[in-house]
């Protein structure tokens, strides 16, 4: 009962599908998603809200997506989390301006760590997308550090997960962001965490979401 028990773990999953609808027919695909207490899925491709017998047992939050031409075959974008209702008395919506983008605000009671716990999902398009020639939100990580600030103003102190796809190619490069800045270490974070990765190419958005 997460009401009176600290919880011990939350499962989170977040999944680029490029396209739900299709996706939905798809039984391993959607037992996958249920294993998860809370999901975040991008490039849903879906421009309504959507409503499902399949996520019964969840409550779904529901970025739309949009068509960026008048004669588009589809809409572009769009992101969908899914939460547990066994935890959904716990979160609740954060309204937010900008597209792609999903906040939920989580109590202190569901990570049981004393404060907020802000969980946001978001789709940030290519560098070339038509998206930044149809919106007013800004380029690359600028809306998601807008909302941030924005979530500064609504609480001082406060836990953030952030989910989805990023476009953020960040190579080898540590993107270390809580760290504990009164260790004795801290100005060698960088030698302390290691990251490997195959893909070495670090791309604008990447090094912005570094920064």
């Amino acid at each position: 009962d997460p009401s009176t028990t600290q919880l011990v773990s939350i499962s989170l999953c977040a999944f680029n599908v490029e396209g739900l609808r299709q996706k939905l027919e798809d039984q391993e695909f959607i037992s996958f998603l249920v294993s998860f207490d809370i999901v975040c899925l991008t490039e849903t491709f879906i421009d309504y809200a959507l409503e499902s017998l399949l996520f019964k047992d969840y409550s779904v939050y529901t970025a739309k997506a949009r068509k960026l031409m008048p004669h588009a075959n589809r809409p572009s974008g769009g992101v969908i989390m899914l939460v547990k209702n066994i935890y959904s008395e716990f979160v609740c919506n954060v309204d937010v301006l900008f597209d792609n983008m999903i906040v939920l605000e989580a109590d202190e009671r569901l990570f049981g760590h004393g404060k907020k716990t802000y969980l946001i999902g978001v789709y940030i398009p290519p560098c070339e997308s038509r998206s930044y020639d149809v919106t007013e939100n800004g380029y690359g990580m600028e809306p998601l550090e807008q909302c941030i600030l924005d979530l500064h103003e609504r609480c001082s102190d406060f836990n953030m997960i952030m989910m989805g796809d990023f476009n953020g190619r960040t190579g080898c490069q540590n993107g270390l962001v809580n760290f504990n800045a009164d260790d004795n270490d801290a100005d060698n974070a960088d030698d302390c965490y290691e990251r490997k990765s195959k893909d070495s190419v670090v791309n604008t958005f990447g090094q912005q979401l570094l920064e």
